[in-house]
């Protein structure tokens, strides 16, 4: 069942690269001071893309790790009651 889930979204993310690629074929001039870059919209929208699922999927692990570290030494602690 996971592998079919899994190709089906594999299938999908290249149907939908290839209409973007497609539908911006256009040329762009990136300049980012030191570097230079030309190629399509597409490409540059999907390296946008790719770069900005990357740095959130890291800061989300980084900030998981953070706040489970944090939490781990609550975890053995009583609460006071009221007797």
């Amino acid at each position: 069942m996971l592998r079919w889930f899994f190709a089906l979204i594999v299938i999908a993310g290249a149907a939908l690269g290839l209409l973007l690629g497609v539908l911006n074929a256009d040329p762009v001039v990136l300049d980012l001071g030191l570097v230079r870059w030309e190629a399509s919209l597409g490409a540059v929208v999907a390296a946008a893309v790719g770069l900005g699922m990357l740095i959130g999927l890291l800061a989300g692990a980084v900030l998981g790790r953070l706040g489970r570290r944090r939490r781990a030494p609550s975890v053995g602690t009583t609460l006071p009651t009221d007797e």
